[in-house]
């Protein structure tokens, strides 16, 4: 456990003499405090997770990182101030984004500790009192939000004393201590919701993908915030004048700050009285009615799952008739078919691979989207002059990132011990499985975004568009089965994730996304030659049939030599 967390747990600690009048033993709170402390900075939080999926050594000081991305987001929220010139609305941008983000993290970071049922089993059956039992889950859930939010909010302190002074800097901590306490009712108020629909298993099946819509909105916000700011520069919006803003509850903390800033006008006493009223009470709902329905809900459910036989039937296995038609399709009877199919099922049921893949797609469609609104923007774009010809190049070469991640990820897995089923079957070439591996891949996180692609650019540049198009992709389904020859010599979801070189895959990615960008300017400057365009898309389907037959090669020695 590190310095920072056992000053915070002897700060929770100093009211024992009322943990004990509650009946609580303070010497076993103490000590399940430290043991959770100590597996809290040794577990990534979510965006830790994406950028250090597959390291070998554990995590030693996830609290620090933890803390240090809370307090980058909390410096993304002060580009709020910069949109117009009413202190009330730039607050209610603020809150805005300190509700949400906050919010997010803690679904996102903190689910698996509130649906862990595991304490059930650990403490429970020890001589440990309810009372100690729950004092203790409160104190953690109590570190973990203060380690959260000071850093969250320090930036905004240090803005604001800095511009109004000291006291109105100490005063903008009441409205974000109303803002944590509403924002707890919002989490608990959806957990019961979502725990009445369905299981603590499915729901953190769930909570994986919040995590990747985080990564994706993080990443959105960089590229949206810069716009917003220069399309706001000069604008007097006060949201204060507007019928609706006592529906919004960042306005609320904006007014209780405001009151003691200067005279509240328009709807902001309405605002104050909400902000000082809701909070309070939405807290008093959790506490008198919310946290016991929560707890009964997650043990009636831990049962309920205990209780139910394992189905068959996967959030992966669903879409198997979809799966099989298009491996029917791309794929001949046998080898090829299987390994397409296992690959796709894989994919869908890998939380590790999702965690990967699915924001690498995100990032494409936010850089095309943001991209393209751009262009629309500007009266002088067209597909045919030299600004569109790269801007629709650049998109299309940049779904290489997709592929990239998707095939790097191939051959990992957490599950990876079963594996030895393909070592077990008597195969006479492995070559044909991985090639099947690949086709799946390629048909689940990419040719959709392929066709997306294909139809847009054909939309907006004319039918005269396609053979360049084509080109593009057919680029970069070289670059793909090149990258496969190249790297993969194991079974598809065959490789534990700890072996995974972090290191060595980033320097791999940035010399293909190199190669990708060079074959992308060559592209550029033979854009409006179409017979060149025509014999390149020919070399490039015929280098990609190649390649691929040379994967359908690979032999038993290859496998074994990379074994060893």
């Amino acid at each position: 456990m590190n310095l920072l967390n056992k000053w915070l747990m002897q700060a929770v600690l100093l009211p024992a003499p009322l943990y004990r009048r509650m009946g609580a033993d303070v010497v076993l709170v103490k000590t399940i405090l430290a043991t959770k402390l100590t597996l809290d900075d040794r577990t990534p939080n979510t965006m830790q997770q994406l950028q250090r999926k597959g390291a070998s050594k554990p995590a030693k000081a996830a609290t620090l990182g933890a803390m240090f991305m809370s307090a980058i987001m909390g410096l993304l929220y002060l580009s709020a101030f910069a949109l117009g010139q009413d202190v009330v609305t730039q607050l209610t941008i603020y809150f805005f984004m300190f509700f949400v983000l906050l919010s997010s993290m803690l679904i996102a970071d903190f689910t698996s500790v509130l649906l862990d049922v595991r304490d059930n089993t650990i403490i429970l059956t020890r001589p440990v009192n309810d009372a100690t039992f729950l004092t203790a889950r409160l104190l953690h859930i109590l570190i973990h939000l203060t380690k959260l939010v000071l850093p969250m909010s320090l930036p905004g302190v240090v803005y604001i004393g800095y511009n109004y002074g000291v006291g109105m800097a100490l005063w903008f901590l009441v409205p974000v201590v109303l803002l944590i306490l509403f924002s707890i009712f919002f989490i608990n108020a959806l957990y019961l919701v979502f725990m009445r629909m369905v299981s603590p298993q499915r729901f953190q099946a769930i909570i994986s993908y919040v995590q990747i819509g985080m990564a994706i909105g993080i990443y959105a916000s960089y590229q949206v915030v810069p716009a917003l700011m220069n399309r706001f520069d000069g604008l007097n919006l006060q949201v204060g004048n507007y019928w609706f803003a006592p529906l919004l509850p960042p306005f609320w903390f904006a007014s209780v700050w405001q009151v003691l800033h200067a005279p509240l006008a328009g709807w902001e006493k309405a605002g104050l009285a909400l902000g000082l009223f809701i909070p309070l009470l939405a807290i008093w709902v959790v506490v008198r009615y919310l946290a016991g329905a929560f707890i009964q809900q997650l043990t009636l459910s831990a049962n309920r799952n205990a209780e139910t036989p394992v189905s068959n039937k996967t959030s992966a296995g669903h879409p198997s008739g979809l799966a099989e038609k298009i491996a029917r399709i791309l794929t001949p009877q046998g080898l090829q078919r299987a390994g397409f199919l296992f690959a796709w099922k894989m994919s869908g049921r890998s939380r590790d691979f999702r965690m990967q893949v699915l924001p690498a797609i995100g990032y494409l469609l936010v850089f095309a989207g943001i991209t393209l609104f751009r262009a629309l923007s500007k009266n002088n774009f067209s597909a045919f002059n030299d600004r569109g010809k790269a801007l629709v190049l650049s998109v299309l070469y940049f779904g290489t990132y997709v592929l990239v991640v998707a095939l790097g990820q191939m051959k990992f897995s957490d599950k990876w011990k079963a594996s030895w089923v393909f070592y077990a079957t008597p195969l006479h070439q492995p070559g044909p499985l991985i090639v099947g591996g690949f086709k799946a891949l390629v048909a689940k996180f990419y040719l959709p975004l392929a066709l997306l692609i294909f139809l847009v650019g054909t939309v907006f540049a004319g039918p005269l568009m396609i053979p360049n198009i084509l080109l593009g992709l057919a680029n970069q389904l070289l670059i793909g089965a090149v990258l496969v020859y190249v790297n993969q010599r194991e079974f598809p979801f065959s490789v534990p994730q700890q072996t995974q070189n972090r290191g060595v895959n980033v320097l791999r990615s940035i010399m293909v996304l190199l190669f990708t960008g060079l074959l992308g300017a060559g592209h550029y400057l033979l854009y409006s030659n179409l017979p060149v365009i025509l014999i390149c898309l020919l070399l490039s389907a015929a280098a990609t049939w190649t390649v691929v037959n040379s994967i359908a090669n690979i032999s038993w020695d290859k496998i074994k030599r990379a074994d060893v």
